[in-house]
């Protein structure tokens, strides 16, 4: 089967808007998938998804920066660091200390886009 793969702009844009589902679908003709249609047509790496953010979106744009009993991933700044978070139902998962920007954007791609982040 011959297939156009999508860009990376398309894939971290899919991955961002929670559309990978739609993504593979429309680029394998198919709407019963597995894990391996997944793995053909995301190819982007993390650090390609990191860099393509960073081009584009500003941390503030994707995240929660303060405090608030919505729910979502919060980046919040604290005297140690940075302060990382998903919150539910004012319950906070995965909550993590971190120091730099960078490790706040690894954070979010990891927790909040499921996307394993490879360094």
């Amino acid at each position: 089967m011959n297939i156009t793969l999508p860009t990376v702009t398309e894939q971290a844009e899919a991955i961002k808007d929670g559309r990978r589902f739609e993504l593979v679908c429309s680029v394998l003709g198919k709407g019963t998938l597995d894990i391996s249609d997944y793995e053909t047509v995301f190819t982007i790496t993390s650090r390609q998804l990191m860099e393509h953010l960073k081009r584009n979106y500003t941390l503030q744009d994707l995240v929660k920066n303060r405090p608030s009993t919505q729910d979502g991933f919060y980046v919040v700044p604290h005297r140690k660091g940075v302060l990382t978070y998903r919150q539910e139902r004012e319950i906070h998962f995965n909550e993590k200390l971190v120091q730099s920007t960078d490790d706040a954007w690894i954070q979010y791609i990891s927790i909040e886009l499921g996307y394993e982040f490879h360094a």
